[in-house]
């Protein structure tokens, strides 16, 4: 049988470890934020040349 203290480790390592996944995400999702805010500049220049 596990002990308790063994238990709150492996809990706890598993959520840092989600943790790391949810900063990842978050990255990813700021780069596409960018890459869009960088096409639509893009188009707000290029539509009065149209």
């Amino acid at each position: 049988m596990s002990r308790p203290r063994s238990k709150i480790e492996q809990a706890t390592n598993r959520l840092n470890k989600s943790a790391g996944k949810i900063d990842d995400f978050n990255s990813f999702l700021s780069e596409i934020d960018k890459a869009l805010k960088i096409v639509g500049s893009t188009i707000k220049a290029i539509s009065p040349l149209i």
